[in-house]
């Protein structure tokens, strides 16, 4: 995927830290982290599976009370 594919996806903020710098980015290879930059709230996973761990890390994220 592209960097233009990946900004597509947006996370709310962390709601394990409260950051700002969520995202899903690639690392390296087929490989994607989605979740927060600046602390351990992320996960590591392939292209099947984006669009599932953003809803997931969101719907926390609402749980939390970050939305």
């Amino acid at each position: 995927m592209t960097d233009e594919e990946l900004r597509k996806y947006r996370l709310l903020d962390c709601p394990s830290c409260d950051s700002h710098n969520t995202n899903v980015r690639s690392a390296g290879g087929k490989w994607y982290y989605v979740g927060c930059i600046d602390c351990f709230n992320k996960t590591l996973c392939t292209e099947e599976y984006i669009e599932y761990l953003v809803e997931k890390f969101n719907t926390y994220a609402r749980r939390c009370g970050k939305a």
